[in-house]
């Protein structure tokens, strides 16, 4: 899942890059409801090679709200990593004053 979207919710909300932002609920909500660990993968380039990192996994056993803020810190640790490689193409910080 593609998760540094907004999430279109008020009931899950959190920061993102210093930003409150909604958090998506769906992650958290499959982890629960299917028992599996939510493992966060990032992809960067450096010159012609391609790098594809699986991170240590998420476990659900925290609030959808605690777990998605916890993703959401590894997510901004991957950008600021590799800002080059963050496409983005709307206004990510429109939906809260």
């Amino acid at each position: 899942m593609l998760v540094d979207q907004h999430g279109e919710s008020r009931r899950l909300t959190g920061s993102f890059f210093g930003h409150e932002v909604s958090l998506p609920e769906g992650p958290a909500f499959f982890a629960r409801h299917c028992g599996s660990l939510i493992v966060p993968v990032f992809a960067w380039r450096e010159g012609d090679c391609h790098h594809i990192c699986f991170e240590p996994p998420l476990v659900p056993e925290d609030s959808p709200q605690v777990l998605m803020q916890a993703l959401y810190q590894r997510i901004e640790a991957a950008i600021q990593a590799h800002p080059d490689d963050w496409l983005w193409t709307y206004n990510r910080w429109d939906k809260y004053p």
